[in-house]
């Protein structure tokens, strides 16, 4: 008698364990929904801009740099810098579905293609290693942040979301 009791507890204790664990499992901070608005994050990200050498772009910018239609998204912040000299660039994209991000990704790969193209070779101040070694694409539920340079940017977005 006492087995079968014991045997039904471990029976029930180990599906417990297992929808815990698969409740858990899909919980990715990477793909997990955020309580952060794109209000939040644009802000948090605006407070780390220094606008004495970068600038917020309009939608004609973000079709220019990245061929994207920012009507396609639900919100999007693009910052650039004064100096056409200059690599830094911010990019904040709220998706308003998670297939856009193949897309906004390819966007993003062509511009720093074509930005390495017209840095290399130019040794301005080491911009081309900036486009090398200092980017960053971060997703965090339905947002996506591309910076160049910003690492200040990167956290205030990762610390915000």
């Amino acid at each position: 008698m006492n087995n079968t009791l014991t045997y039904k507890i471990l029976r029930w204790l180990t599906v417990l364990l297992v929808i815990v664990f698969l409740s858990s499992y899909g919980s990715d901070s990477e793909t997990s929904e955020t309580k952060a608005t794109f209000a939040d994050l644009e802000a948090a990200i605006s407070a780390q801009v220094d606008t004495s050498v970068m600038q917020k772009a309009d939608s004609e910018k973000l079709e220019r740099f990245y061929g994207l239609n920012a009507a396609d998204f639900a919100n999007c912040a693009l910052f650039y810098p004064l100096d056409f000299m200059s690599v830094e660039e911010i990019l904040l994209i709220e998706l308003t579905d998670p297939a856009q991000e193949t897309t906004v990704r390819e966007s993003i790969e062509a511009r720093l293609a074509r930005q390495k193209e017209t840095f290399d070779g130019y040794g301005s101040d080491g911009q081309y290693e900036k486009l090398c070694n200092n980017v960053r694409i971060e997703v965090r539920g339905s947002f996506l942040l591309f910076t160049v340079n910003c690492e200040s940017a990167a956290q205030a977005f990762l610390n915000t979301v």
